[in-house]
Order: C-alpha cells, then sequence, then structure tokens
C-alpha cells in the first residue's frame, strides 16, 4: 500500500477556519484516503485537528496587517525548513516568493489565486496614482516569475485565468459556489418586505445608493450585517438615512448569518463596476449571489454579464445599474407589488444551487487537479518510487 501523499495548505492572510480553504479545499481532499491534509495558518490556537485537516497555527505575537504581509512568509519559511510536504498549496499574494522558491527547488507547488491582485492595486485609492503602475510591474515580475514555475495555478473565475493562463497552461477554475445546507426558508406574503445584507460595509457593495433609493419607500427594513473598516462611510450612512430604514447588525456567525436570511425576502448583491470584478463582465469568484440563492432568497443584484446569465436567465431576481437609484427603488417596488414573485425567484435560485452552482461541482474539479499532478510523472510533477524510498528529498 502506498503511502498517503502529504498535502500541505498555507495561507497568512486566512483564519484557520476559512470557508474557502479549510471548510472546502482542505475537507473535501482530507476526505480522500490518498491524501494527509495539513493547513498552516498565523495564529496563536497552536495545533488541531478537524474535518481529518492538521491545522497548524504559527504565533508570530501581536498581529497587524503590515506585519503579516513583510514577515508572514518569513514565519512560514522557518516552518517549513523543519517539515516536509508533498505538495504545497499557497493561498495568498504575499507568499508569492515562497511558492517560487520551493517550486525552483522542485517542489510539487499549486497556487490559488483568489483574486485579481493587480485589480487590487489598481482599486486601491489610498495608492497614489504615480506609485500604481511601479507597484503593478513589481506585482508582475513576481506573479509572472512564480506562477511559471507552479506545478498547477487555481483561480475561481474566467478574467482572471484568461490573465494567467498566459504564463501557465495549466490553470483551472475552482469556483468558490457554496456548500449546500439544509432547506428551511419560508414565505410569508407581507404588505412590507426585508431586504438583507451580510459581509463588507463599503461603498463597493453600494449601501449609499440603497439608502437614497430607501428614503421615498416606506415599511422597508434593510439588515445589514458585517463590520465597516471606513468610519467616515459609516457615520455618513446613518445620517443619510432619513426614514431608518437600516439597521447595522454588526459581525455575526455563519449560524447566524443563515438565520438572517431566515427571516428575510430580498438578498442584496449591488457590487460596484471596477477593475477587480472586470467592470461590466463581473466575476463569479464573490460568492454573494450564490449564498442567497442557496438560502432560497431572491436577488437585487448588479446587472454584470456573468451575473445576469445565471440570474436573469435562471428568473433568480433582477439585475440593475447599482449605481442608478432610480432603477433600485423600481427593483424594490417590484417585489412589494408582486409578493410572489419573492417565492417564486428564490425557489428557482435553490433550484439552480442543488443542479449546477454547489461545491460538489467545484470539489471534482480540485481533486481532478490533485489526481493530474499524481499520475503526470512525464512532467515531473511526483515521483511515487522517490515518496516512498526517499521521504525528505525533492523530486525532480
Amino acid at each position: 500500500m502506498k503511502e498517503k501523499l502529504k498535502i500541505c495548505h498555507i495561507t497568512t492572510a486566512h483564519t484557520r477556519y476559512d470557508s474557502r480553504i479549510f471548510l472546502k479545499e482542505c475537507t473535501t481532499l482530507a476526505a480522500n484516503k490518498r491524501y494527509d491534509v495539513n493547513l498552516i495558518c498565523l495564529d496563536d490556537f497552536g495545533i488541531e485537528n478537524k474535518n481529518n485537516v492538521c491545522i497548524i497555527g504559527i504565533d508570530i505575537g501581536k498581529k497587524s496587517k503590515l506585519k503579516r504581509i513583510l514577515l508572514g512568509s518569513y514565519y512560514i519559511k522557518k516552518f517549513l525548513k523543519n517539515h516536509s510536504y508533498d505538495v504545497y498549496h499557497f493561498h495568498d499574494l504575499e507568499l508569492l516568493n515562497l511558492a517560487y522558491k520551493l517550486s525552483k527547488s522542485g517542489k510539487c507547488v499549486i497556487f490559488d489565486s483568489h483574486e485579481d491582485y493587480f485589480a487590487l492595486v489598481e482599486d486601491k485609492k489610498r495608492i497614489p496614482k504615480v506609485f500604481k503602475k511601479f507597484f503593478s510591474n513589481i506585482l508582475m515580475y513576481f506573479q509572472k516569475r512564480t506562477f511559471k514555475k507552479c506545478n498547477a495555478v487555481i483561480t475561481v473565475t474566467p478574467h482572471i485565468k484568461d490573465k494567467i493562463v498566459k504564463y501557465n497552461s495549466n490553470t483551472h477554475i475552482v469556483e468558490n459556489f457554496p456548500i449546500v445546507e439544509k432547506f428551511t426558508k419560508r414565505y410569508k406574503h407581507k404588505k412590507n418586505i426585508n431586504l438583507c445584507f451580510a459581509g463588507g460595509i463599503s461603498k463597493q457593495w453600494m449601501h449609499h445608493s440603497i439608502i437614497n433609493a430607501l428614503a421615498n419607500l416606506k415599511n422597508i427594513k434593510y439588515d445589514v450585517a458585517g463590520i465597516s473598516f471606513n468610519s467616515k462611510y459609516f457615520e455618513e450612512l446613518k445620517k443619510n438615512d432619513i426614514n431608518k430604514n437600516m439597521k447595522f447588525l454588526g459581525r455575526l456567525s455563519h449560524k447566524d448569518v443563515k438565520k438572517l436570511y431566515g427571516v428575510s425576502d430580498v438578498g442584496m448583491a449591488l457590487n460596484d463596476y471596477s477593475f477587480n470584478v472586470d467592470y461590466h463582465n463581473g466575476s463569479i469568484g464573490n460568492t454573494k449571489i450564490f449564498e442567497y440563492m442557496e438560502a432560497g432568497l431572491p436577488l437585487i443584484a448588479t446587472d454584470f454579464k456573468l451575473w445576469k446569465e445565471i440570474i436573469e436567465e435562471n428568473n433568480c431576481g433582477i439585475c440593475i445599474n447599482p449605481n442608478n437609484v432610480e432603477d433600485i427603488k423600481n427593483a424594490i417596488t417590484f417585489f412589494i407589488k408582486n409578493p410572489e414573485k419573492i417565492k417564486e425567484y428564490g425557489i428557482n435560485g435553490r433550484r439552480m444551487i442543488e443542479k449546477f452552482y454547489n461545491w460538489d461541482e467545484s470539489a471534482k474539479k480540485l481533486l481532478d487537479i490533485y489526481k493530474e499532478l499524481e499520475i503526470d510523472e512525464k512532467k515531473g510533477y511526483i515521483c511515487f518510487d522517490c515518496l516512498i524510498s526517499f521521504k525528505f528529498f525533492p523530486c525532480f
């Protein structure tokens, strides 16, 4: 019987229970008897075994974003000097150089590009324009150099894959679709409707436009779960909420978010056009619409090309321009005047999640990528003779 393949997922920016990394990818791989799965993260919670995954927290003391970016990779590298794995699966931008060095030494490396890194730089308003090109060029260098060396690259949406595949032909999309949970949604016809949102309280999600649209509407509640990292924007929202329609619930647990969805009527997913979502094309890397559909909620969402193909073609909700206050008002009014559509669109969305847009479908793609790495010995990815006889030496 062959030894299990030792897999190590590595993150410096995400928590140990991150939905995509731990709950979906690591747990999926750990369910396969061929894999021994480990997850390294930065925290002070020590070692824990959960879902057959060995989670290893590396304590770096008081953690700040700057410390994580500058020193996170160093602490991970220090740990890896005394630990050997067969596959290294990286998840964060600041780990590009470490991924490159391991690839260059002959290790099997997968890089999971969750976002469009160039777009993140471009969309950062705090970075002066004169420096954006400089940072973009540096990022381009490290990303191109690393992805060329990686055995495989994973991403979440087509427009990011189109960029990365130029450097590495073995680039795959593993969509961040939801894990389907038990459906308990109850629909009630009522005069007023409850809108909901769970996520970041930022301009990106157009809360200000929603507040303006609600100014002339009565008996509407807009429940917002999440936190704001921009106190000025947060105060502006509260100031402009004339009818006190908006209720801030703070950060909620996964369980409490599900409860919120259960008592809500319509999910708001108005994401602004930006470089990060390929402007009007949109991205399926953002999970907001799928969360609502999984919960049986109809949507009022941005008219991204990719989102319209999912939402409007399957009658799950309404897609509009997120900057047009009148369009937002009309979409909300539509559900007020047509309460039967809340149930119809919600059930349609749930049906699409169960059939197509669920993690089970994405899990198959992830497992296929790992299987390809195992059997493609001609490309030198993994030599099983080396794994068995020389466990701690890199394969070439």
